[in-house]
């Protein structure tokens, strides 16, 4: 084999491993999803509490914000209320995960959408389940905001 030709090899093993090395390194270093979620309610707290309060007070005007969607006020049975903004979602049900954070001016843990489920503390970080694999888990970003997964 010439040079010129071992020279190419080796060129394209160097390629093919620093590829390999740059794909891994995204998927480690990458922030999760509740570091992104956690960072956009601490930028925008002051926007998104408008628009919790004018949800609460019965004004749905406003559906998203930037990236986020409003999914609403939901109550438990309880009467207390909560409001949920939806960040993104994978997968369809009955194999699907939900990602967002909601604002609870009563500064209460909720499941998803507020369901009445038991919440299951785990040093700071709420547990929930349902029938079947239903689920979730939610865990305070600062007063009144929490981050939420539900999946089912």
């Amino acid at each position: 084999m010439d040079k010129n030709m071992m020279n190419k090899k080796r060129g394209i093993i160097l390629i093919i491993f620093i590829c390999i090395v740059a794909v891994a390194f995204y998927f480690v270093a990458r922030p999760s999803k509740e570091d992104i979620i956690t960072r956009f309610v601490e930028n925008n707290e002051t926007q998104l509490r408008d628009i919790a309060n004018q949800q609460l007070n019965g004004d749905y005007s406003v559906v998203s914000f930037e990236d986020v969607t409003v999914d609403g006020v939901f109550r438990n049975n309880k009467g207390d209320a909560i409001v949920q903004f939806f960040y993104s979602g994978e997968g369809i049900a009955p194999a699907g995960k939900y990602y967002g954070f909601y604002y609870s001016p009563s500064e209460t843990p909720a499941a998803y959408q507020n369901v009445n489920a038991k919440l299951v503390d785990d040093n700071g970080t709420f547990r929930w389940r349902e029938s079947g694999d239903n689920g979730g888990l939610t865990k305070k970003i600062s007063n009144g905001w929490y981050y939420y997964e539900a999946w089912f």
